[in-house]
């Protein structure tokens, strides 16, 4: 006569509980991956969207800026010479480079900077 455990003894060898412990390990990491992989491809979307509202955003602002040429502040303490559509180089004393610029008098006219000063050289 045999005599039922209805379960409550595991008959199964430690080489079956072993496979079936990596099993639900495997399957557990699988799921955790596929979660990761979701959360990544969120956050990249999302800071996708947010460089792209950025670009807008500064696109924006330049085609906002509309100051007339000349030297102005940086924003680091240093001035700057915009020449009506972009800033120039910048040399490391904070000066623009010796260059033709516009003409800080006749916006219409070019005009030599030295790397220090105007000269009197016109075109």
């Amino acid at each position: 006569m045999s005599v039922s455990t209805l379960g409550m003894i595991d008959y199964r060898s430690d080489k079956e509980r072993t496979a079936r412990s990596a099993r639900l390990t495997k399957q557990a990491t699988r799921k955790g991956n596929k979660q990761q992989k979701k959360l990544l491809e969120q956050q990249n979307e999302l800071i996708a969207q947010q460089v792209a509202a950025q670009q807008q955003l500064v696109a924006l602002q330049a085609a906002q800026l509309t100051a007339a040429p000349g030297w102005y502040d940086d924003g680091a303490g240093n001035q700057r010479w915009w020449d009506g559509r972009q800033w120039a180089p910048v040399n490391h004393a904070g000066a623009a480079p010796a260059a033709w610029y516009p003409d800080p008098d006749d916006a219409s006219k070019r005009r030599y900077w030295d790397g220090a000063a105007w000269t009197e050289y016109r075109a």
